[in-house]
């Protein structure tokens, strides 16, 4: 193992070590980011709240301000996201953004409905040196995805999963790792049923270099999204879940596009804002006053109701010895094994 993941390692374990104490000045900084490339998205998803931000909170990252967040978190950051709250694809300079954190050393990641995947853009971001794409394609039909992604076509976002795929296969390349996620709303409740309209779909698939298949769980984006009655507090309960203090707020961190930054992934408007990038950076933020009660109430498990915090499914889960469960693999692996052979090897 070399010297930076060594170094990546040790903080890692301190940043568990801190989680587990309950600590609320954390100081390891963060180690992965969500960096927030635009809010724009191209389609309206029922259960995505992108479609009730208002005009004026839409907008795209400037470069600038893009690069000078990188290198103020070069040091200790592992792996960037380059998306949050809208479709990254949109972004006219994606692949230099993507190009500029792998050459500062940073693992980089983006997660795509597809629908905008065409030749020129996955040729780009083949050649950025990207390492991970999550293709997010929420069903097996015409008719279960097209209910799902509102202004996409079932057909169209196919043959551009293929084509992706087919042009990483023609040019050698091993990354980016590619991942297909499937949220199976709307599938037969049957689990045959399901089984066999999912083999269909992949039999598609069959030969190209898709590195994994992950189905994942809807969730209620901070309590924003009510779709979902299974996700409530009380049906979380009556599922066996207990409360387990939010990891986001000791290991990461979200900038939007004008670089205000929140703590938390699942906050579409900022209920959470914690600073602005723009006026000091992000190791003053990371242990302020306002992140640092927050994390005070999240460990204590004192949510006001009127924190987003409160109605958000992600702190109900299963745990083992105090740590949650979910999604843990999917971190690990992304974290100790990065996005490589030994990834592939594992099938993690």
């Amino acid at each position: 193992m070399d010297t930076r993941r060594l170094r990546h390692a040790a903080r890692l374990a301190r940043i568990f070590w801190a989680y587990r104490r309950g600590k609320t000045r954390v100081a390891p900084l963060p180690v992965r980011l969500w960096i927030e490339s635009t809010s724009h998205c191209n389609l309206r998803c029922p259960y995505c709240p992108n479609k009730e931000i208002a005009r004026a909170d839409h907008g795209f990252m400037d470069l600038d301000l893009y690069r000078r967040i990188i290198d103020q978190v070069a040091d200790h950051v592992y792996d960037v996201n380059l998306f949050h709250r809208g479709e990254p694809l949109i972004h006219p300079r994606l692949p230099e953004m993507v190009a500029y954190a792998k050459a500062k050393g940073l693992y980089t990641r983006i997660h795509t409905n597809v629908t905008l995947l065409n030749e020129k853009k996955s040729r780009a971001l083949i050649e950025s040196g990207l390492d991970f794409l999550s293709c997010s394609f929420d069903g097996y039909t015409a008719q279960m995805y097209e209910a799902n992604r509102v202004g996409a076509k079932f057909d169209w976002a196919l043959d551009h999963l293929k084509a992706f795929l087919r042009l990483k296969r023609e040019l050698g390349a091993r990354h980016p790792f590619t991942v297909l996620q499937v949220m199976e709303i709307g599938a037969p409740r049957a689990k045959a049923a399901r089984r066999q309209l999912r083999r269909t779909f992949l039999d598609q698939l069959q030969g190209l270099p898709l590195d994994r298949i992950i189905l994942r769980d809807p969730h209620n984006w901070a309590g924003d999204v009510d779709t979902f009655p299974e996700l409530s507090r009380d049906a979380l309960l009556a599922d066996g879940r207990r409360f387990t203090p939010c990891t986001f707020l000791w290991y990461s961190s979200t900038i939007y596009w004008d670089g205000t930054v929140t703590a938390c992934p699942q906050d579409f408007f900022a209920k959470l804002g914690m600073g602005d990038l723009k006026e000091k950076p992000l190791r003053e933020i990371w242990n302020d006053a306002r992140l640092v009660e927050l994390r005070t109430r999240m460990a204590a498990g004192d949510i006001p109701k009127e924190l987003p915090c409160y109605s958000c499914d992600r702190i109900w889960r299963r745990s083992v010895l105090g740590v949650p469960t979910d999604y843990l693999r999917a971190f690990l692996s992304d974290q100790l094994m990065s996005y490589g052979w030994l990834r592939r090897l594992a099938r993690l």
